[in-house]
C-alpha cells in the first residue's frame, strides 16, 4: 500500500466521502487502538522491512492520518518515515504516536529523511519526543541540515558554533579535537557534500585526531587532521586485507586559500563496533596478559614482555607455545578465537606495511567474527615527521581551492 496524495490536496470533502472507512479494511498486519483513534500496519509487497500504515476515527471510521516506511538501507538499523495527518486532527499526537509504534514493529530506530519541511523540522525537534535517537549525532544533523543542503550562506556561518557547542557539552571529544574544531570542520563537510556529494547522516563519534560519520550510504566518513590515516589507507584501499575496513576514496581537503594545514577525509566500510564489544575485548586483551605474565614466569622470564611482541614475533613455535599454554590453563574458545584473530591481524599488519602500534579495544571493530582494525593511523602531530617517513604516500585526491 503506498501513501496517497496529502490531504491538503485532495480536499476534506473527498477524505470525508470518497476514501474507504475503517471498517472496508481487513487486510492490515497489525492494529493498535489509542484513545478515539485506530491504527492500522500494512505489508508492502516484495518489501519486507517497508510499512504503511492508516489511522482513522473511531467515531465515524474517516481516515485521519496515514505514513509509510522503509529502512534507509538494506543492512542498516534505521528507517524513514513519511507522515501527512488531517488538517482538523492535527496537534493530537497521531503523528508521534505512529512514528512511536513504527519503532515498535521494526525494533529499530526512525530518522528524518533530509531535507525536510520547516513543519517536519519542528516536529523532530519537539522536547522529550518518545521516537527517533536523543544524541549528540542528531543535533548536529540539525545543524548539517541547513549548512550541506542550502544555499544560504548565513547557515555556513551559524554552523561553527553550533557543532562546537554540541560537542563540548556532549563529550570530551571537543578537549581532543578542539584545533579540529576550531578549523571548521563543516567546511569540510560541505567541501565533500558539493564536490563529491558525500552526505553525512549520523555523527558516530571523536578519536584525538578525528570525528566519524555515517553517511547516507551506509558508509563511514572519517574526518582527520592525522595524515599517517592517508598514508596507512593508501596500503590498504586495494589490498583485499581481511583485518581492515575496505577502503573506497581518500580525499585531501583544502578550504579557502589553501594556506591552512592539510585536512583529510577517508571513506571507509562500515564497521560494527559499540561499547560491549569493546568492553569484552579489553577483557579478553586483560586476561592475554595474565596469561603472558605466568608463561615468563614459569619460564625464566625468556618470553615476549608484551602482547603486541608476542603477536609480531616471527617464531611461529613460540606462540604457538603460548596458545597450548593457555588451553591448558583456560577452555575459553573465546580467549583462543582472540589470541588467532589479534595473531592474524599482525601479521597482515606486517604484510602491508602497516606500522601503528594502537592496536586494541577501542580500535577495533567486528564483522562476520573476524576482528577490523579501524584505525590504522599513529600520530602526525604536524611537526613534518611523517615526510620524514620512507613510507610516505600520495593521497588518492585533492580538492580545489575554494
Amino acid at each position: 500500500m503506498i501513501q496517497q496524495e496529502s490531504y491538503e490536496d485532495v480536499g476534506i470533502d473527498y477524505v470525508l466521502n470518497q476514501l474507504k472507512r475503517l471498517d472496508s479494511y481487513t487486510n492490515f498486519r497489525n492494529k493498535k487502538v489509542l484513545g478515539d483513534y485506530t491504527y492500522l500496519e500494512f505489508a508492502v509487497d516484495k518489501y519486507p522491512d517497508d510499512g504503511s500504515i492508516k489511522v482513522f476515527d473511531n467515531s465515524d471510521g474517516t481516515e485521519v492520518a496515514q505514513s509509510y516506511y522503509d529502512k534507509e538501507y538494506k543492512s542498516s538499523p534505521y528507517y524513514k518515515a513519511s507522515i501527512d495527518v488531517r488538517p482538523d486532527k492535527r496537534r493530537q499526537k497521531i503523528a508521534t504516536n505512529i512514528y512511536t509504534w513504527i519503532e515498535e514493529l521494526t525494533g529499530g530506530k526512525l530518522q528524518p529523511d533530509l531535507p525536510h519541511s520547516d513543519k517536519a523540522s519542528k516536529f523532530w525537534a519537539q522536547p522529550n519526543r518518545p521516537f527517533g535517537e536523543r544524541e549528540l549525532s542528531e543535533m548536529i544533523r540539525g545543524v548539517l541540515r541547513k549548512s550541506l543542503l542550502n544555499e544560504d550562506e548565513e547557515h555556513f556561518q551559524n554552523m561553527q558554533s553550533s557543532i562546537e557547542d554540541k560537542l563540548k557539552d556532549s563529550s570530551s571529544a571537543y578537549a581532543k579535537n578542539g584545533k579540529l574544531a576550531k578549523r571548521e570542520i563543516q567546511e569540510y563537510l560541505k567541501v565533500l557534500y558539493k564536490q563529491y556529494g558525500i552526505k553525512p547522516v549520523k555523527f558516530l563519534g571523536a578519536g584525538y585526531h578525528g570525528y566519524a560519520f555515517l553517511t547516507d550510504d551506509g558508509k563511514t566518513l572519517k574526518i582527520t587532521r592525522d595524515k599517517t590515516e592517508a598514508v596507512e589507507a593508501n596500503k590498504i584501499k586495494n589490498s583485499n586485507a581481511k583485518h581492515f575496513q575496505k577502503i573506497y576514496n581518500i580525499f585531501k581537503i583544502k578550504v579557502g586559500d589553501g594556506k591552512t594545514e592539510d585536512i583529510y577525509a577517508l571513506l571507509k566500510e562500515h564497521i560494527l563496533q559499540n561499547k560491549s564489544l569493546i568492553k569484552q575485548l579489553i577483557e579478553l586483551n586483560d586476561l592475554s596478559y595474565r596469561y603472558l605474565s605466568k608463561v615468563k614466569l614459569d619460564n625464566g622470564g625468556y618470553f615476549p614482555t608484551t602482547l603486541d611482541l608476542l603477536f609480531k614475533t616471527e617464531n611461529e613455535n613460540l606462540f604457538e607455545f603460548f596458545i597450548d599454554y593457555v588451553k591448558k590453563e583456560n577452555s575459553s574458545k573465546l580467549l583462543l578465537w582472540y589470541l588467532l584473530q589479534m595473531r592474524s591481524l599482525h601479521q597482515e599488519m606486517k604484510k602491508l606495511g602497516i606500522k601503528t602500534d594502537d592496536v586494541g579495544g577501542a580500535n577495533l571493530g567486528l564483522k562476520n567474527k573476524t576482528l577490523i582494525n579501524i584505525d590504522a593511523g599513529y600520530g602526525d602531530y604536524g611537526d613534518g615527521w611523517i615526510e620524514k617517513q620512507p613510507y610516505h604516500a600520495q593521497v588518492a585526491q585533492e580538492n580545489k581551492k575554494l
